[in-house]
């Protein structure tokens, strides 16, 4: 069966849409489509709700990317996707939102006692925007849901706490009951309550802007500028949930300074794979390990950078080294393991990033991959 053309698709007819697509989401989707037919967008990206059946929905993505055949036919090729999660997790965060203006709100009677708290409010509830805006990528990973329901969570229990003891002291204004103490004891009360929120705040802000810078460079690969210290931080945050069930321990030696111009989204990947590569290997067994990433002496400037990734797990035997790049190549086939992390790794970075790639290890006595990649990719290839 040959592929339709998108353009010969029935994306005009509303009635057909009806079939399908939930009545209020039809005008976005066409437009939508129609700017990616003529050409104003580069890949496709929509959001709207799919019947399951009569007077049942579920939130979806599609998102696309299109190719013109040789005889000017434009098709879309993609993933649609069920962020039934996503949606979940906006309405939490805007029953948040929502507590924290009331909250504010309720502040604002006592502003003579508590302008700071109300400033701060302000501060948090722009924060709460930021993640309303970045939780369309919460889907992604399973266990992202559950991961940023606990600073959240927190911080609906503090405004909670806040609302009864601002109820408190308004009637002890109201009353003429208010002494010294009590309000000494409420401002305090207040500061420390902030500083709970805004940790929690922070916590998880920094969750979400991870897993969507990830998330994004991973489906586009785009070639930008980025910090490489940032891009394994952002790495690591996506693999916290993992990482957080065990005694493994990852530590970074890199300087903040150092910026590469390359493909992010595949750099991520190697990162993950090799730490699941540890996870499942090296530490098979293990209670306890480390896991360090490294730059070797940079300095501003310099064409390359090499970066040692290394953990003190069970090691390679020099039989497997010789093996560990073929596909489908793995000592751990009975836990799930297919055998192509690591001739992806050596294929990503080789391959799409222009780098190199050493292994060295001995049995019994940890792994070390040597990675050495340029610090702009478009001048190594044109070299």
């Amino acid at each position: 069966m040959s592929p339709t053309p998108v353009t010969t698709l029935d994306w005009e007819s509303e009635e057909h849409l009806k079939t399908w697509v939930y009545a209020d989401d039809i005008e976005q989707l066409q437009k939508k489509f129609k700017d990616f037919l003529a050409g104003k967008e580069n890949s496709f990206c929509a959001e709207y709700r799919q019947m399951l059946a009569p007077k049942k929905w579920r939130w979806v993505q599609l998102r696309g990317n299109a190719y013109t055949s040789a005889k000017g036919d434009k098709f879309m090729y993609g993933l649609l996707l069920n962020i039934e999660h996503l949606i979940n997790t906006q309405q939490q965060l805007e029953r948040s939102l929502s507590e924290l203006t009331e909250a504010k709100s309720e502040l604002s009677f006592s502003a003579d006692i508590t302008a700071n708290a109300i400033s701060e409010m302000a501060y948090y509830q722009d924060e709460m925007l930021i993640h309303k805006q970045m939780a369309d990528i919460a889907n992604r990973v399973p266990e992202f849901t559950h991961e940023i329901n606990t600073p959240i969570g927190i911080c609906v229990t503090a405004i909670s706490h806040m609302q009864q003891s601002l109820e408190q002291l308004t009637d002890k204004t109201q009353t003429n009951k208010l002494t010294k103490n009590a309000l000494t004891q409420y401002q305090q009360e207040s500061k420390e309550t902030f500083e709970l929120i805004e940790s929690n705040i922070q916590r998880a802000t920094n969750l979400i802007q991870s897993f969507k810078q990830i998330t994004v460079d991973q489906t586009s690969e785009q070639l930008r500028h980025f910090k490489l210290l940032t891009l394994i931080q952002d790495t690591l945050n996506t693999l916290h949930p993992k990482l957080k069930k065990t005694q493994h321990q990852v530590k970074l030696d890199i300087s903040e300074n150092v910026e590469l111009y390359s493909y992010p989204g595949p750099l991520s990947q190697v990162f993950i794979n090799l730490v699941n590569n540890s996870l499942s290997h090296g530490f098979k067994n293990i209670g306890s390990g480390d896991i360090t990433l490294t730059l070797f002496d940079y300095a501003s400037g310099d064409d390359e950078v090499l970066i040692l990734y290394r953990d003190n797990g069970l090691g390679i035997s020099q039989q497997n080294q010789e093996k560990m790049f073929d596909p489908y190549f793995t000592t751990n086939r009975s836990e799930g393991n297919t055998g192509l992390g690591m001739p992806i790794i050596k294929t990503i970075i080789e391959e799409k990033l222009a780098g190199e790639l050493l292994c060295n290890s001995l049995e019994g006595a940890g792994v070390e991959f040597y990675i050495r990649l340029p610090v702009n990719i478009e001048k190594k290839i044109s070299a």
